[in-house]
């Protein structure tokens, strides 16, 4: 019995064995869609679903849910990195013995981070090079993510920042795709499936004239021109799905802004990544850019150049609205058809 146990495991392929150590560490259930129930969040029911759904999804809801694991732990290298400083200019008060062992602990936070934000780098690439992608989701409702045969478990470096993780997960992914049939009702939070995206911060209004042309203004002041009223409700879902990854880049826009990266507005343009379906990136400067998911937006170059100007406000003014910095997308039926 123990030598087919041996041979049983030695022939395992790794997949496999780490699915079972995995399995064995947080008691995984295989879960399916129907198998959903309301007391789960909503990244746990949107992962449900996408476990038999198309790979297109999966591999973008994996990509989103990486980016967003970078992102928070970059935000906590900094706000690490800036305790680390008020222990060196003496403006916390620690005996010097205390100080040398907390200074030490957080330059061991800040080099074992680094080391995993390069394996998600890493893991990252690895997707984009075309390999499988799978994820399972344990009773305790951990989500992992497989990449080839690498796991990777979705969280963030601390609790508070699970939650964070989760609404900016759902909320990118939501953006791409209709998530409307992905979440049951309930009469306690209904409010978030019935419109699309689910996160639906940006609202608008239609101001329809005599000769039968249109604009649809949204709630942050973005005014799209339309020569006609027909196919309304198409014409204001994307004109609220631009506004909302407009929304997005503005907050990516400040994280590489709070790294020090240099923003040139004039030079900005979105390409293309070749080896994705989905992603953008967004060159911030002659030689550095953002990774983002940006389908509306980067159909056309000229789109981009017309709301540039609204990025540059907002993050200037520290995302304060000011309704008097409204921008006119003229002739926006070009864009909406393409």
């Amino acid at each position: 019995m123990k030598q087919g146990c041996y041979y049983f495991l030695k022939n395992m392929s790794y997949k496999y064995f780490i699915l079972i150590i995995i399995c064995c560490l947080f008691e995984t259930n295989l879960s399916f869609a129907s198998e959903i129930n309301l007391s789960r969040t909503k990244l746990i029911q949107l992962a449900l679903h996408l476990e038999v759904a198309e790979k297109e999804l999966q591999y973008d809801f994996s990509r989103i849910a990486i980016l967003e694991m970078i992102n928070t732990y970059e935000q906590e290298i900094l706000r690490s990195q800036q305790s680390l400083t008020e222990l060196q200019t003496n403006k916390v008060n620690f005996k010097t013995k205390d100080k040398a062992k907390k200074r030490a602990k957080i330059r061991g936070w800040q080099h074992a981070t680094r080391n995993y934000l390069n394996t998600l780098d890493h893991f990252l690439f690895v997707m984009d090079s075309g390999v499988s992608i799978d994820f399972i989701i344990s009773k305790q409702n951990k989500i992992i993510i497989l990449v080839g045969e690498q796991p990777i478990i979705i969280s963030g470096p601390n609790s508070g920042s699970d939650k964070q993780i989760e609404h900016n997960i759902v909320e990118q992914f939501c953006i791409i795709y209709d998530c409307r049939e992905y979440f049951q009702k309930s009469d306690a939070d209904n409010s978030l499936i019935n419109t699309k995206p689910l996160y639906n911060e940006i609202t608008g209004s239609w101001t329809i004239h005599s000769d039968l042309k249109a604009e649809f203004i949204t709630s942050d002041n973005l005014i799209f021109k339309f020569s006609n009223i027909q196919e309304r409700k198409k014409k204001e879902l994307w004109a609220v799905g631009v506004a909302q990854e407009l929304s997005l880049l503005l907050k990516q826009l400040k994280r590489a802004e709070q790294k020090g990266h240099i923003i040139n507005w004039p030079t900005m343009k979105i390409h293309q990544l070749p080896l994705t379906d989905k992603a953008q990136k967004v060159m911030i400067n002659d030689t550095e850019f953002i990774k983002s998911s940006l389908p509306l937006i980067s159909k056309e170059q000229s789109l981009f150049t017309i709301l540039k100007p609204r990025l540059k406000s907002d993050l200037k003014n520290n995302f304060e609205k000011n309704m008097d910095n409204h921008i006119i997308v003229n002739q926006a039926d070009i864009y909406f058809k393409r």
